[in-house]
C-alpha cells in the first residue's frame, strides 16, 4: 500500500465509523482494524485523534460544499430557482456527510477548539454561498428589499441545518417539509 493510499484508507474508514458512532464512540484500535493499517501507519500521519478529526471534517465539507456550489452557482438558473433546486435536492436525499459533521458538532464543538474553528469554517462557507445567492435574488427583484440579506442567510440557514437534524433524528421529512413551505410562502416571497 502506497502512502497516499493508506492515509486515504484510514480517513475513509475513520468517515464512516465516526457517521455511525461519534468521534467518541470510535476508538483508534477500531479504526486501525477496519481500514488494515498498523498503529505506526497512524502516527506517520498524524499526531493525534483530533488531528485526524479535523482532517475528516475538512474533507467532509469540502465535498458538501462542492455539491451545494453546484446548485448555488448554477448560473443557468435565476437565483430563487438554485435555492429551490438545493432545497429540493436535500429533501430527497440522506446527504451521508451532514450525519458526520452534525455529530462532530454535538460531541466536539464544545470539547475542542480547533475542532470547533474546522466546523465554523465549513459552515461559513455553506452561508457565504447562501448569502450570494440570496444578494443575487433581492437585486434581482424576486425577494423583499426589506429583508437584511446577512440576518435573512442566519435565519435560512440555522432552520434549515435544525430542521435536517430534526428530520434525522425522526425518520421522516415532516420538519423539513414544515420548514421548507413556511421558508418558501411566507418568508421567501
Amino acid at each position: 500500500m502506497n502512502n497516499k493510499s493508506t492515509k486515504d484508507t484510514l480517513l475513509s474508514c475513520a468517515a464512516e465509523l465516526m457517521s455511525e458512532k461519534g468521534y467518541n464512540g470510535v476508538g483508534l484500535k477500531e479504526i486501525l482494524d477496519a481500514a488494515g493499517v498498523p498503529k505506526g501507519s497512524f502516527y506517520h500521519y498524524f499526531k493525534s485523534k483530533e488531528e485526524f478529526a479535523i482532517e475528516i471534517i475538512r474533507i467532509n465539507f469540502c465535498r458538501k460544499n462542492e455539491y451545494m456550489r453546484m446548485f448555488f452557482e448554477n448560473r443557468e438558473k435565476g437565483p430563487m430557482e438554485r435555492i429551490h433546486a438545493i432545497i429540493d435536492s436535500y429533501k430527497t436525499s440522506d446527504y451521508k456527510n451532514d450525519s458526520l459533521l452534525v455529530k462532530m458538532v454535538a460531541e466536539m464543538a464544545e470539547l475542542s477548539e480547533p475542532i470547533k474553528c474546522e466546523l465554523q469554517a465549513g459552515m461559513n462557507e455553506t452561508k457565504r454561498m447562501l448569502s450570494d445567492c440570496l444578494s443575487a435574488a433581492q437585486k434581482a427583484g424576486e425577494i423583499d428589499k426589506s429583508h437584511n440579506i446577512e440576518e435573512l442567510t442566519e435565519f435560512i440557514f440555522t432552520g434549515w441545518e435544525g430542521a435536517t437534524i430534526r428530520s434525522k433524528m425522526s425518520g421522516n421529512s415532516v420538519s423539513f417539509d414544515v420548514f421548507c413551505n413556511y421558508l418558501f410562502s411566507r418568508v421567501l416571497v
